[in-house]
This record gives structure tokens, sequence and C-alpha cells, in this order.
């Protein structure tokens, strides 16, 4: 594409170019590491990989000045900015289109690969060299592409003739959710990439348990803002789209899904292999798996092949992540096989003494780690109706020859129940200890959790209107609770009675053989182990969020009325009334607003101005901005739909209960994540470790 190729252009193609060459020298470097063993050639790869990450830090400076500048000699600073478009959205341009996203993917993984190479820069052993190629040749993947790949649609592709003014960014990009959603979601994908390569060196060296204490962290920093980024994306579609939904089963919204759920997966099963040396196959194929699905996630959403709003137009690209996913695909699955035999055998550990005897075999299911086993398979389970779910339309084009899309239904009847077994197993796994656990043991410490949630889900659903039969037998009831609309408290009561009891189980033996405070003791017992808590916090989080989705899926209403200036209506239990309609005008946009006051069963007043916005550069029509009075019971969502004049205006009501609890509970599974990362806050001298008295948890 010719052109006038800018300064901004010039450094940042050059620095790109620069990142192949060193990546590719990384690549030498690493392999002579790892087949001389030589100290050398280990510091020239890690020196590779901190100069292939300036390269990409010093391109990616160059997008986000050119994005700056407005330097609309660059194709892409064209396509998404305008000059009149507010910095904070002029800088979220940069991941706004394909070429910029995946710099900035590029950049993120780089910056990674570099902390890791810098944290683990004594370590100059085989399986260390071996990581460090793994990861050079994944950024050299990723420099080649943004250098080499469909040249009129690189980052720095000069634009000609020059442009006096952009195209301007999509309207549904300008939200606040575009500058922190889809970062996010990138160093997620991008965290996975580590423990990849040290699983791949793993099994290389036949080293099968190592990996697991480096890959823990990464995957659970990984795991977190995956987390963030999939919640902020949920918000983002809640307030921007109009529609009063948060979630559509859309392709792109699977596919960070997908490696969410085998990453949670991953998380769970590690753990275990820690402590009784189990599941080193299900790690070895979730850590391979997950870093596939980011791939795969980015392949779906630059190929085309299925049709989503937040896909990009399709590219030339798409066809080598397609094959850099196989060719991962091959790799992990030949690895596997070499090494079959040893993933299969248990592992000698220390016993008493200097002795070493084998691991223990799982005893049964009702024990930690078969909880975790179940509950792996029901998230794999879940990844696979996913996907299957997400490709039916090129499923069912090869053969049926009509591209046949699942519609949301398919989901909610397949998946979500499995998510609410998912977190009954959560619930009952702190009651769980390593090794066998006794029914009874186990049914007794649970009765009053499954007393209390009994009684929750009966409570609810009278306060709902949905009555259970005063003359139902307990089948009846039982069934009622498992299968009907109850089904969602007893769940999370279930799940939340059970994280409580487990933790004042603990705090009572902690007053009672140390002493102290309540709120000393708690904290000290919560510090004493990060990981047990943290998962706690999380689980926490989750059982919230699938209260928010019960309550508002269930249970949401909607009307919409047509209101001249000072008229009233009534909707549900609120009384809205029109009091203006203003022209309004921003810096790239013109439009109407509505001023609706919302009167609530109380008396209280909250004023709420939805608008429709029509903006000079979009290809897209009319955009609306809803209008929120949010608290704990439920969302009050109000959008204009149209304007009649400047004295009538139609509106939409949504009544949407619960659904800050889903924004809490995500806050919630972020802190328990970031809790679980945390060292031990309280002094070494200051800790006291004591074992729960419940039978069932000895030896957790």
């Amino acid at each position: 594409m010719g052109g006038v190729i800018s300064i901004n252009g010039l450094v940042g193609g050059y620095s790109l170019l620069a990142a192949v060459v060193i990546a590719g020298l990384t690549v030498v470097a690493s392999l002579g590491a790892a087949r001389l063993g030589e100290v050398r050639f280990h510091r020239m790869a890690r020196w590779g990989i901190y100069l292939t990450a300036l390269m990409f830090a010093v391109a990616s400076g160059a997008m986000a000045r050119a994005l700056y500048m407005s330097d609309f000699s660059i194709a892409y600073v064209a396509s998404y900015t305008e000059r009149a478009l507010p910095l904070g959205y002029k800088l979220s341009a940069f991941w706004a289109g394909q070429e910029g996203s995946l710099l900035f993917w590029a950049l993120v993984l780089a910056m990674m690969v570099a902390a890791y190479a810098f944290i683990r820069r004594h370590d100059h052993s085989r399986q260390q060299a071996i990581t460090l190629l793994v990861l050079a040749v994944t950024l050299g993947f990723f420099a080649s592409l943004l250098t080499f790949v469909d040249a009129d649609k690189l980052p720095f592709s000069p634009r000609h003739p020059v442009p006096a003014d952009g195209m301007g960014l999509n309207p549904m990009l300008q939200n606040i959710g575009m500058i922190a959603h889809p970062p996010t979601l990138f160093i997620g994908y991008a965290g996975f990439t580590i423990p990849f390569a040290l699983m791949i060196a793993a099994l290389v060296c036949g080293s099968l348990e190592s990996w697991i204490g480096i890959a823990r962290r990464w995957i659970l920093f990984a795991w977190i803002f995956l987390t963030i980024g999939i919640i902020l994306g949920a918000q983002w579609a809640y307030v921007e789209l109009g529609w009063g939904g948060y979630w559509a089963w859309d392709p792109v919204e699977n596919a960070s899904l997908l490696p969410w759920l085998t990453g949670t997966a991953l998380l769970h099963s590690i753990f275990v292999q820690q402590q009784r040396s189990m599941f080193r196959l299900w790690n070895v194929l979730l850590a391979g798996g997950t870093f596939i699905l980011c791939i795969f996630g980015t392949y779906i959403t630059r190929s085309g092949i299925i049709q989503s709003v937040h896909a990009f137009q399709p590219s030339l690209i798409a066809t080598f992540f397609l094959t850099f996913m196989i060719l991962c695909t091959i790799a992990c699955l030949a690895l596997i096989i070499f090494r079959w035999r040893r993933l299969g055998q248990q592992p000698a550990v220390r016993g008493k003494g200097d002795a070493f005897e084998k691991a223990p075999a799982m005893q049964g299911l009702i024990s930690r780690e078969g909880a975790v086993l179940l509950g792996n398979s029901l998230l794999v389970l879940m990844t696979v109706l996913t996907l299957l779910g997400t490709m039916s339309p090129v499923i069912n084009e090869r053969l049926t020859g009509r591209a046949i899309t699942m519609q949301q239904n398919f989901y909610n009847t397949a998946v979500l129940p499995l998510a609410l077994v998912m977190l009954l197993i959560m619930g009952a796994a702190p009651m769980l200890g390593y090794g066998l656990t006794k029914l009874g043991d186990l049914l007794r410490c649970v009765r009053v959790p499954l007393a209390i949630s009994f009684l929750a889900a009966i409570v609810v659903s009278f306060i709902v209107g949905i009555p259970i039969p005063e003359d139902a037998p307990l089948k009846t009831v039982v069934r009622l609770m498992l299968l009907g609309p109850h089904s969602c408290t007893f769940v999370v009561a279930m799940t939340i009675c059970c994280l409580l009891a487990d933790f004042i189980q603990v705090l009572r033996a902690r007053m009672r053989n140390v002493g102290g405070n309540l709120l000393g003791c708690a904290f000290a017992a919560i510090d004493a182990s990060h990981r047990r808590y943290g998962g706690h916090m999380a689980h926490l989080g989750m059982a919230m969020i699938v209260a928010g989705i019960a309550g508002s899926s269930l249970f949401g209403q909607k009307e919409s009325a047509q209101l001249v200036l000072g008229e009233r209506t009534r909707i549900g239990s609120y009384e809205v009334s029109l009091d203006a309609v203003n022209r309004i005008r921003g810096a790239n946009f013109t439009g109407m607003e509505a001023v609706v006051t919302l009167t609530t069963p109380a008396g209280k007043q909250h004023v709420l101005k939805p608008q429709i916005r029509e903006y000079a550069k979009s290809r897209n029509g009319a955009n609306a901005e809803v209008a929120l009075m949010t608290n704990l019971a439920e969302d009050v969502y109000i959008s204009a739909l149209g304007f009649g004049s400047e004295s009538s205006a139609t509106i939409q009501v949504m009544i949407n209960p619960l659904v800050l609890w889903i924004w809490i509970g995500g806050l919630v599974m972020t802190l328990g994540g970031v809790w679980a990362m945390l060292p031990t806050l309280m002094p070494a001298g200051q800790r006291v470790e004591v074992k729960q008295a419940v039978p069932v948890t000895q030896g957790v």
C-alpha cells in the first residue's frame, strides 16, 4: 500500500521487524542452552526475551503516540479515531481493531514473558531453557504476524491519501468498558502462555512435578484477570447495548468463557497435585487445553467462520492462528503420548525419615480429591457443550448445508444445570478431607446447612409467589427444591452455609486452643491459609453470581410506555413521569435526552436520563444510552426507544432483580484470587496453625 510513512509508522514498523529477528535469535540461543547447558546461552536467551519485549514496547509506544496525535497517515489510526474523539477513547482505540488488538496482546505477552525470565534468571536448567524456547517461539509468531502477514492490515500500514479526519470509533465502543474490558481479557489470555510453556518443558524433560509450583501463581494471575475481563464485559453489555441483559452466549463471549472454565479446573487440580501428587495427566491436559482455547478464541474472532457482533472482519491472520493452534495441539498430544506411562504412574514421595513411598491413590469420590475430580469433570463437560454450541453453525453447515446456530435455550438447558451441581460440590468440598470420608460423618457436618437451605428455598418461594402445596409429601418438596425454580435458592444457600460452617469450625477451634478476641482469631485463621480461604471467597462470589443470574432471569419485568411531558404511569411498583425532553451535544455526537423521575414504593425519587445519540462518524445509526437506578434488591433499567417530538418520548422500563449481586460476586471472586496469591501477612512468630476438630476435615 503506497503512501507517506510518518515517524510513528517508521518506528513502529522497524521495531516489529527487529522483534522478529531478536525472537529468532532467542530461539537459537534457547536451543543452544537446552543442548549444551552452557550458562552463556541461557544469558543470551534471557536477554533476547528482554530485547524482544522492548521492541514490542517501542512499537506500542509509537502506536499510542500516533493515536494521541491523530496521525491519519497510519491507516489504523484513520480507521478507528477522529479528531473530536475524547482522549480516553482515542487511546482505547489501540485495541478497538484487529491490528491494534493483536499488537496489544503481543505487548502484554512480551511483558509477562520478560517478567518470568527475570524472576527465573538464576535458573540455568535444561527445563528452563526449553521453557524460554517455547516462549520465544510464541513471541516470534506474534511478531511475524504483525510484520509480514496481510500487508494491507498491518498495524502501521500507511494511508494514502492522508485524510483530513478519521472515520471515528464505533459508538458501542465509546464506553468506559472499552477502556478496561479488552486489556484485562488480553492479560488473562497471555498469562496462560507461561504455564503452557512450563508444561511442555516438563514433558520434554520428564520432570512432571517441578513445574506445578512455578506455574501455580501464573495460572492464578491469568485466571484473576480473565475473571475480571469477563465480568467487565458482561457489565459493559448490560449498560451499553440497551437490551437489559449481560450474557447472550454469543460466540465471542463463549470464546472467553472456554479458557476460564478449563483454567478454573486447572487451578483446583494443580493444588491436589501439590498436596497429594495426583491428577498429573489432568493438569497436563488442562494446561495445554487452556492455552489452545485462548488461541481458538482469537481464531474465531478473526476468521469470520462464525457471525458475531464482536468479531472482526475476516483476515488472513486467522489462517495462521489456526495453523499455530493445530501445531500446538499436535505437540501437546505427542508429548503426552511419549510420557503416557510416567503420567499414569503414582510418583514416589518422601515418607517418614528419608524413606520414599508411593503417593496415595484416590480412595473414593467422597473425599477432597474426589470432589475436585467431580468438579473438574463438570467444568470440562461444560466446556465441551459450550464449544459444540459455539461451533454449531460450522458443524451444521458441514452436515446439513445450513448454518444453524444454537439458541440461548440450548446453553441454559445444557450448561446451567451443570453449573448448579458444580456449585453444590463447591459447598460440600470444605467439609471433606483428603482420603476417604465416611458418608455418615459428612451427613452430620452438612445437616445444619441442609436444613437452613431447605428453609431458605421455602421462604423465597413464598416471597416470589411460587408456593409449595401444604399437603405435598416430602418427596414432592425435595423434587421442587432440586428441579424447580427453588433449586437456585437451595444451591446458593447450601454453598454459603457450608462455607460458613467450615470457617466457624476453624474459628471455634482456634479460640478454644489459642485464645484471643473474635476478630483477631478470625483474621489469624484466614491468614494462616490463604489458598483455602481465597478459594472460599471465590466460591462465595460464584454463589452470589448464580443468585444474581437466577433473580434477574426468572423474575425480571419489562414494560414500555409512551409519555408526554408531565404524564405519569405505574410500571411494576414504581411510578414513572416524563419531566423534560432535551437536545444534547457532545464532543462528537448530538442527540435527545428524556428526563424521567422514578418514584419508589417508599416515596423516594430518582432522576434518570436515558438518551439516543447520533454520532457524526457512525455507520450504524443511532445509539441508545440507558439510565439505571440500582440497589441490592433490583435494578430499574430505563432506555429511550424514540422521541415523537420535544414534548413526548417512548421509554422502556425493565426491573431486573439482584443484578448488582452479579457484579459484587465478580468482585468477591477476584478478591479471593488475589488473597490466594498473597503471602501470609502475620510474622512467622505470631502464626499458630490450628487443625479443625471436625472428623471429616482431618488432613486438610
